[in-house]
């Protein structure tokens, strides 16, 4: 059974002119897990959240609720780039599933393939992006 996650109840202002708080591998304080960032580049400010840890490499992965997650951008390798699951339990359709792994196991055969291994392993409830409070993914 897996540990209860907390999220924060309002997020957490990074400084202007600061990359916003990625920690790569290890526990994410729960006042992290929720940032607002002020992105100079789009001139809005943006909110970043963290949706757990890779199932294959254990880095911290994180997506902004915008969708731009492009790992090319601040986010680098933590950025969240679910994979589909090869297939589903009866009655839940693959493509509404994801498997939670960073942008650079998600890119790399061997890992995608492990990742799939992992959920068929643990359960897809187990490996899919942390579900945020009160927020559809």
């Amino acid at each position: 059974m897996a540990k209860p996650i907390s999220f924060p109840d309002s997020p957490w202002a990074v400084p202007d002119g600061s990359a916003p708080n990625i920690i790569n591998r290890g526990t994410v304080a729960t006042a992290a897990r929720w940032q607002t960032w002020h992105d100079s580049w789009r001139n809005t400010t943006r909110d970043l959240r963290w949706y757990g840890q890779c199932v294959v490499c254990e880095r911290n992965v994180w997506a902004f609720d915008d969708g731009e997650n492009d790992p090319r951008g601040v986010l680098g390798d933590n950025a969240l780039w679910p994979v589909t699951p090869d297939s589903a339990p009866e009655g839940i359709d693959p493509e509404t599933v994801e498997i939670r792994c960073c942008a650079i196991c998600a890119n790399d055969y061997d890992s995608y393939k492990a990742a799939h291994r992992i959920a068929a392993t643990r359960g897809l409830d187990v490996v899919a992006p942390l579900a945020w409070p009160g927020r559809s993914r």
